[in-house]
C-alpha cells in the first residue's frame, strides 16, 4: 500500500493517526486479491472516511485527590456542611476532643513512667543500703573477702541497671510521633 489518508490532527471525536495506521496496516493485506492493488488506496480511503464518519474516539481524563488526615477534605467539609447545616462545627469538634484526649493520655502515660522510675531508683538505693548494710555485717565479723564479693556484685548489678535504663517519654501529637531519650 502505497498511499494513507490525510494524517493531520484528527477532527473532534474522529480517529487519531496512530489507530488509521493500525486500520490501514490490517485492512490492506485483507484486500489482497479482493481489490485491485492499485485501486486499494482509493478503497482504504473511503472506508476510513466512512469510520470516520461513523466512529467517534472520547478521551476521558481523570483527577484523584488524596488527602489525609483527622478531618475530611476542604471541599468534603463543605458538601457535609451544606447537606446538614452544623455538622461542620460538629466534626471540628469532635478532631479537637480527639487530640485533646492523645494529649492527656500521653500526658498520664509520662506521669506513670516517672512515677515508677522514681520508685525503682528508691528500691534500688534500698537495696544498695541493704548490700552496704550485709558487706559491713560481714566484714565486722572478718569475713572480709565475702564482704568484698557481695558488695561488688550488689553495687556493679545497679550500676548496670542504671547504665541500662531505657529513660524515655512519649511525645504530644504536637511534638512528634515517636519516643526519644531525655538528658
Amino acid at each position: 500500500m502505497s498511499s494513507a489518508p490525510d494524517d493531520g490532527p484528527p477532527a473532534k471525536g474522529g480517529i487519531p493517526v496512530e489507530v488509521r495506521q493500525q486500520l490501514l496496516d490490517r485492512i490492506g493485506p485483507a484486500l489482497d486479491g479482493l481489490v485491485d492493488p492499485d485501486k486499494q488506496p482509493e478503497v482504504v480511503g473511503r472506508l476510513l472516511a466512512i469510520l470516520q464518519a461513523r466512529v467517534s474516539v472520547t478521551q476521558t481524563q481523570v483527577t484523584e485527590t488524596l488527602h489525609q488526615g483527622s478531618l475530611p477534605a476542604p471541599e468534603t467539609l463543605e458538601r457535609y456542611e451544606r447537606l446538614h447545616p452544623g455538622m461542620a462545627d460538629r466534626l471540628l469538634r469532635m478532631a479537637e476532643r480527639a487530640q485533646q484526649a492523645e494529649i492527656e493520655s500521653v500526658h498520664d502515660v509520662n506521669r506513670r513512667t516517672d512515677r515508677y522510675q522514681l520508685l525503682a531508683l528508691l528500691a534500688g538505693f534500698k537495696g544498695l543500703l541493704i548490700i552496704l548494710c550485709f558487706a559491713y555485717a560481714l566484714a565486722g565479723r572478718g569475713h572480709d573477702w565475702i564482704a568484698a564479693g557481695a558488695f561488688g556484685i550488689g553495687v556493679s548489678g545497679i550500676i548496670a541497671t542504671l547504665v541500662n535504663a531505657p529513660f524515655t517519654r512519649r511525645l504530644r501529637p504536637d511534638e512528634g510521633t515517636t519516643d526519644k531519650p531525655t538528658s
